[in-house]
């Protein structure tokens, strides 16, 4: 847990471990009946669910529909399969809101705010369960080796954890975030609102603070003697901005090394480290994560083999943003991602 008592992600982790569990698809199929008899029977008895601003994001239409649809599945005594059906339930719970769907962060759609914007939450939810049995039964096809294992370990990843050995790891392969959740994917706030429907908690909402890059407290400017390209970078920024905003760069890749000290801990000589991330603009200056890390890396005693260049895949975030929310005054966000190719010498 971290400073806030929360894990981090909660929903990430509640996703994971439901997508990690073996379940036989025939069986998840054949719950769909009894879920939609209980929905569609006006009788049926639940509580109404409520959670901080729960009313700014949902229409009451579909705060009683998605506490019935809650109540339903929170009563099946397989814990595999309602664990299943609640991470459909997760995805819905974004979709039918009134979020604009362009991004990570959390906006209220104009589009979605008016009378018309009334979703068909069972129409939604029953098209989301089918595509979940084709992946799942997809899934269930795929090979399995009985000699390998799949392990679940969860906590902050600038900390070494002991139950992983020192030098023990072969191949390491992760998407760090390419910058601060403030500003940039706010991981926190994708995950916000179904998990106050999961957990009828508000603690999440602090959540993209303790990511990395989420706070300046105590901030350590020594990274910054690990990389000439950032510190020539963060110096761009300071001419350009007379605000803290540099500071905010400079958590963001102090605790990105933190991170790259503990993977590099668990890695044996020999191994590859391979991270995907993008370089991302603050303040019109065009920060090289990809150069910065492979500076990183080489102090940690890696050399960069290959940096890969490809489009992003499934982009969650609009072509053009306005960070001085001037008019007219936009810029192009990030339309590739890097993949590095590390190996620890």
């Amino acid at each position: 847990k971290n400073a806030y008592g929360i894990e981090l992600n909660p929903f990430a982790v509640f996703m994971t471990k439901t997508k990690l569990q073996n379940l036989d698809e025939n069986i998840a199929v054949g719950e769909i009946k009894e879920i939609e008899t209980k929905f569609l029977d006006e009788s049926y008895k639940f509580p109404l669910l409520s959670f901080k601003n729960i009313d700014f994001w949902y229409s009451g239409k579909a705060i009683a529909e998605l506490s019935k649809l809650f109540d339903i599945i929170s009563k099946i005594a397989d814990e595999k399969i309602k664990n299943f059906y609640l991470l459909i339930f997760s995805e819905i719970s974004r979709r039918i809101s009134f979020l604009d769907h362009a991004g990570f962060k959390m906006y209220r759609s104009k589009a979605k705010i008016n009378k018309y914007f009334e979703p068909d939450i069972w129409d939604e939810f029953y098209k989301t369960a089918q595509r979940n049995f084709r992946l799942l039964k997809e899934n269930n096809a795929l090979p399995r080796d009985d000699s390998t294992k799949q392990t679940l370990i969860y906590g902050d990843s600038k900390i070494i954890h002991s139950e992983i050995p020192e030098h023990s790891i072969d191949l390491i392969v992760t998407s760090p975030p390419y910058g601060d959740s403030k500003t940039t994917v706010a991981y926190g706030q994708y995950s916000r609102l179904p998990w106050q429907w999961l957990s009828q908690k508000d603690d999440i909402i602090q959540l993209d603070k303790t990511l990395l890059g989420g706070s300046i407290k105590n901030l350590d400017k020594s990274v910054l003697g690990l990389s000439d390209t950032l510190t020539e970078q963060v110096k761009e920024i300071e001419k350009a901005d007379n605000s803290k905003r540099v500071n905010d760069v400079i958590a963001f890749y102090s605790d990105l090394y933190s991170t790259l000290i503990s993977a590099s801990h668990y890695m044996k000589r020999g191994g590859y480290f391979i991270l995907v991330t993008g370089n991302r603009t603050v303040k019109k200056v065009y920060l090289r994560t990809d150069i910065i890390i492979t500076e990183f890396a080489k102090s940690l005693g890696y050399s960069a083999e290959k940096i890969y260049s490809r489009n992003i895949i499934n982009k969650r975030m609009a072509s053009k943003n306005s960070p001085t929310n001037k008019k007219g005054k936009s810029i192009h966000t990030m339309m590739t991602e890097n993949i590095i190719v590390l190996r620890k010498l």
